[in-house]
């Protein structure tokens, strides 16, 4: 079994990488994996960005592909960077959620500030990381081809040590990122390899199993939530906001790119930028397995959400979203139907089983019906001096990160009267199905 870092999987056919990504994971899929090759990531992350896959071999035939990311510089998306996310991003971030603590946040940042130079004077590569993950989207999965399974912990250890040796050689931590630990085995690989496990955050996921239809999915809660969500429904349909589902999207891929653009700016400049030829190569690659849901107002787009899914595993996936804040339109009540019912409505009617609602507003979609699903990023460090200095603090960050946001989850969230997901008639309904 032999491992190697290349610059493009364009060699592998597509029954060969149909075969490694036969578990169905949308992020992890041939066409996935095509498209990344396809498109300018260095202008979508807005950074120095290379792109390389890790290929495992048994007997000459590939039997595992992980991409890998390099990312370096300041200008990179800030969740693919260790300074921007874990040094300053999370400040900003504080201070737009909370603007009345600002004076307390400055003071933090003061001393993070502080730690953070101490750091990059040691030498610590806070810009400049590779990055083990399915770029452009919140997983980290690694597909290993089902006739591999027998042998898995073994191509594990083949992916990883090839890993290392490639991390050692540039003297780069490696960074295995969104890193979901419903399957143990990855995470026990890495953890004995000895990387440092932190919390990352949440992704929020719908259970749809209970519902044949969408009746049934509001039926399952309390009467006075359910009435408030009915509500939110009629008042969109009377404003005359429409929803339609759009299956071959790239002839809008202008009017996504100027809605995409407008929603990712109210919250700062590190966002993914997605030009035109992104949705068109989005559209071309991934053909069946994603839809775009338009919100329609007076004969034209002023929303839309890009829902991926996999049929093999009957999930969806709440991808991106985009509106308008047009003065006439800004307070119109059509975001929760964008967000929510309508993307929820769509996967009852495809026959998914879950629905991904993606992370952050945790509270408007722990009241809708999501669990909490944690995601953690793995740290290994060539250097000994990072992994006495960084790892720590990396450790802490995590930690203070999951405490902030069970806070922000204790906190009462109204929805009409009362709030709350009635759990018994959603078990009763689980075990009649």
């Amino acid at each position: 079994m032999n491992t190697a870092v290349v610059s493009s999987i364009a060699d592998i056919s597509d029954d060969d990488l149909d075969e490694i990504t036969a578990d169905g994971h949308v992020f992890a899929s041939t066409s996935w994996y095509r498209m990344l090759e396809r498109l300018d990531l260095r202008t979508i992350v807005g950074g120095d960005v290379e792109l390389y896959f890790v290929v495992v071999r048994a007997d000459d035939r590939p039997v595992a592909v992980c991409p890998l990311l390099r990312a370096r510089g300041e200008g990179v998306y800030f969740v693919y960077s260790l300074r921007r996310y874990y040094f300053e991003h999370w400040i900003e971030e504080a201070v737009r959620i909370d603007p009345s603590q600002s004076r307390h946040f400055a003071r933090l940042m003061a001393g993070v500030s502080v730690y953070r130079k101490s750091l990059q004077l040691s030498g610590a590569p806070l810009d400049d990381c590779l990055i083990v993950t399915n770029p452009l989207s919140y997983r980290g999965t690694v597909p290993v081809a089902p006739s591999s399974s027998s042998f898995r912990l073994e191509v594990y250890g083949a992916l990883l040590d090839g890993l290392k040796r490639f991390s050692r050689r540039r003297n780069l931590p490696l960074w295995f990122l969104s890193v979901d630990e419903s399957d143990s085995r990855w995470p026990k690989m890495l953890e004995g390899a000895g990387c440092q496990r932190t919390f990352l955050f949440y992704d929020n996921q719908l259970n749809l199993d209970p519902y044949e239809s969408f009746d049934d999915y509001l039926g399952s809660f309390r009467r006075t939530t359910r009435r408030a969500f009915q509500r939110d429904i009629v008042r969109t349909s009377r404003a005359g906001f429409t929803f339609r589902t759009i299956e071959d999207f790239g002839t809008i891929s202008g009017q996504l790119s100027e809605l995409y653009r407008q929603t990712y700016k109210r919250y700062g400049e590190s966002f993914f930028r997605h030009p035109p030829s992104f949705w068109r190569t989005l559209n071309d690659t991934l053909g069946e397995s994603v839809d775009v849901i338009a919100c329609e107002y007076e004969g034209a787009m002023v929303g839309f959400t890009v829902l991926l899914h996999s049929q093999r595993r009957g999930e969806m996936w709440t991808y991106r979203i985009g509106r308008s804040y047009d003065e006439n339109i800004a307070q119109a009540p059509f975001y929760f139907s964008l967000s929510f019912y309508a993307p929820i409505q769509h996967a009852i009617d495809k026959g998914c089983r879950r629905i991904w609602l993606g992370p952050a507003s945790y509270e408007a979609k722990s009241v809708r019906g999501a669990d909490q699903v944690p995601l953690y990023s793995y740290f290994w460090f060539p250097r000994r001096w990072d992994r006495w200095l960084l790892a720590p603090y990396l450790q802490l960050f995590g930690d203070v990160s999951k405490d902030q946001i069970h806070r922000s989850m204790a906190r009462p969230v109204r929805v009409g009267e009362q709030v709350g997901l009635d759990r018994k008639k959603n078990r009763e309904r689980g075990k009649r199905g």
